[in-house]
Order: structure tokens, then C-alpha cells, then sequence
């Protein structure tokens, strides 16, 4: 595991957005959904492509749960094609949690529930009996502690806050972002799930301790 652990390092960050200081998760959500929204197709492949230079080459998974973009979110399947680990796409569960089903490119995909894509087939393979699995977060926000925002339905809180000891201590927790979705402060909750790092479109924030 020495190999997959997170090596301290300094980071230079940008300036995040002041959006999250003083606003509520509402207020944030619709600002940062507002912004994704005037983002050009361009970019986002731009974007997505980026993450792939970023992603850290310390971080080797065996397996990689991701998400089929929505909303303008940052596209994490040029990346998941890229690494050499066996991919996984979650399924949204009646009881407010995530399955996370394999998948490669070119598999076939269904709607889901909010019309999202998410495998057709229901695999074998186990996301978390893997050794090294790494979940592909999306997000509306996050900041320099690691706190994340998403849309406030709590599948990935509730999911991850389930896990025994033993997967918790073994998964690494990376969310997707661009840039300008980081903010000064996001407001967080007791049952939130902080990240263990960021990768955006310019570069690798890392959130461990050290």
C-alpha cells in the first residue's frame, strides 16, 4: 500500500471564488450550477482531457469509480479510459445510496434515475473488494480543507458513511472539479465526507494529512 499512499507536497492554489463566504449551500449550488451552464463545449473537453496530465502518477488504482457527467460536470470518462484499473459507474439506489456497477468505453448504457447514464449490465465484480479503489467524485464546490458540496441528496455521504472501518481506510476519496468551483469556505454538516484531494483542470490539490 506504501506506493498508494499520498506524499505531502506544497501546492500553489488559485484564488478560489469568495462564493462560499457568507452564502448558504442553496445560494453556492445555484451560482456554481449558473457558471458550469455558460461553460462552451470546447472547454469542457479541454477540461477533461486536462485531468488526465493532472491526475497523480504517485495514485495507481486497481480499480476507479467515476460518474457519467450531467449538468456540465467535469467529464471524468476520458480519464477512467486512460488508467489502467477496471472502471465502475454508480446506479442510484431507492434507498438514497450508490451501487457501482463495471464499466469500459464503448459498454451500453441506460437511463437511470434523473435520466443519468449508468450501466446496462449488472457485473460481478465487487468496487470495494478491490485493494487500491479510487471514487470519482462530482461536485458543485469545494475548498482548501477538502469539504465538498454536491447537489444535496446525499448519495455519496450516505454511501461512504457506511463503509466499514476496513474499505474506509484502504479508499481514496477524489473529487473532479474545474477551477472556479473552488470557494473560500463551503458550508459543511456533521454526516458530510470530506475528500482526500481535488483534481482540476490546471492541477492536483491534496487534502491528506501529512
Amino acid at each position: 500500500m506504501d506506493d498508494f499512499s499520498f506524499h505531502c507536497e506544497d501546492i500553489s492554489l488559485t484564488p478560489p471564488s469568495p462564493s462560499g463566504r457568507g452564502l448558504d449551500k442553496g445560494a453556492i449550488r445555484a451560482d456554481m450550477l449558473a457558471r458550469r451552464q455558460e461553460l462552451s463545449a470546447d472547454y469542457m473537453d479541454y477540461a477533461a482531457l486536462r485531468l488526465i496530465d493532472n491526475f497523480p502518477k504517485f495514485i495507481t488504482p486497481d480499480a476507479l469509480a467515476g460518474y457519467y457527467p450531467t449538468r456540465n460536470e467535469i467529464n471524468p470518462l476520458p480519464l477512467m479510459d486512460a488508467l489502467p484499473a477496471q472502471g465502475f459507474l454508480p446506479r442510484m439506489l431507492e434507498n438514497g445510496q450508490l451501487e457501482f456497477l463495471p464499466w469500459q468505453a464503448g459498454d451500453e448504457l441506460l437511463a437511470g434515475k434523473y435520466g443519468i447514464l449508468q450501466p446496462r449490465l449488472i457485473g460481478d465484480a465487487d468496487f470495494w473488494s478491490y485493494e487500491k479503489p479510487v471514487i470519482l467524485l462530482p461536485l458543485l464546490a469545494f475548498d482548501a480543507q477538502g469539504n465538498r458540496l454536491g447537489y444535496g441528496a446525499g448519495f455519496y455521504d450516505k454511501t461512504l458513511a457506511k463503509l466499514p472501518n476496513y474499505v474506509q481506510s484502504k479508499l481514496l476519496r477524489i473529487g473532479l472539479a474545474y477551477d472556479f468551483q473552488q470557494v473560500e469556505i463551503v458550508p459543511t454538516a456533521p454526516h458530510d465526507v470530506a475528500l482526500d484531494g481535488v483534481v482540476t483542470e490546471s492541477r492536483f490539490l491534496n487534502f491528506s494529512s501529512c
